[in-house]
C-alpha cells in the first residue's frame, strides 16, 4: 500500500479549502442582524445640518409636527441664528424597510449618520442577505456620510476602520467599493 497521498487527493483538499470563505476580521462593529423598525420621537442621533431645509415649518417640540413622519429638530444647537424660530419639522421618510422599496432600507436616527429616518441605498438589508453573514453601512469617501449598506465578502481588506492603517498614525477608513465588490481601506487624507 502506498502511503504517499496522490496528486488527486491533494488537489481535492486544496479545492475544498478554497471554497470556504476566510474571515480574517471577525464580525464588523456595525452590522444589521435583523431589520429594524424606527421608533418615533426624538433620539440621541448625529447632528443635523446647520440650517433647516427650505419650506420646513416651525414647531415647538417633538410630536408637535402635523405628520407622524416629521420630527421637530432644534437647529439652534448647530449654530443656526434666526430672529424667529429655530426648531423646524423635518421629514422622516420611513419607519421600516418596506416603505423604501427595492434596493433601499430605512436607516433610523442614530444609525450611521442619520438624524431623521431616511431611505438609503442598500445592496443588503440584513446580515442573512450576505454570503459572509454581514451587512454593514459604508461611508461615502471623504464626506464620511452614509453611501448605503452592503455585504462584506471573503476578499475584503477590512471590516472596521480600525483594520485600516491611516495617514499620520491614525486609522484609515473601511468602505465598500462597488466597482470591486469588496470592502477596501483608504487612508484618511481628505482635505
Amino acid at each position: 500500500m502506498n502511503a504517499r497521498p496522490s496528486l488527486l487527493s491533494a488537489l481535492l483538499v486544496v479545492s475544498a479549502c478554497a471554497a470556504e470563505p476566510v474571515d480574517r476580521f471577525g464580525a464588523p462593529l456595525n452590522h444589521r442582524p435583523t431589520a429594524t423598525t424606527c421608533a418615533g420621537g426624538a433620539s440621541a442621533a448625529p447632528r443635523p445640518p446647520a440650517m433647516p431645509p427650505a419650506g420646513a415649518l416651525p414647531c415647538a417640540a417633538d410630536g408637535a409636527c402635523s405628520d407622524p413622519l416629521l420630527r421637530c429638530v432644534d437647529f439652534a444647537a448647530e449654530g443656526f441664528m434666526s430672529s424667529g424660530p429655530t426648531r423646524y419639522c423635518v421629514p422622516d421618510a420611513c419607519q421600516s424597510d418596506a416603505a423604501c422599496g427595492a434596493g433601499r432600507l430605512c436607516a433610523c436616527p442614530g444609525e450611521a449618520d442619520r438624524f431623521v429616518r431616511s431611505c438609503v441605498a442598500a445592496g443588503c438589508r440584513v446580515d442573512g442577505d450576505c454570503a459572509t453573514g454581514f451587512c454593514s453601512p459604508s461611508p461615502n469617501g471623504c464626506s464620511g456620510q452614509l453611501a448605503g449598506w452592503y455585504c462584506h465578502t471573503a476578499d475584503d481588506e477590512c471590516h472596521n476602520d480600525s483594520d485600516c492603517p491611516g495617514s499620520g498614525g491614525g486609522t484609515g477608513q473601511c468602505y465598500d467599493e462597488p466597482d470591486r465588490s469588496r470592502w477596501l481601506c483608504s487612508p484618511r487624507h481628505c482635505g
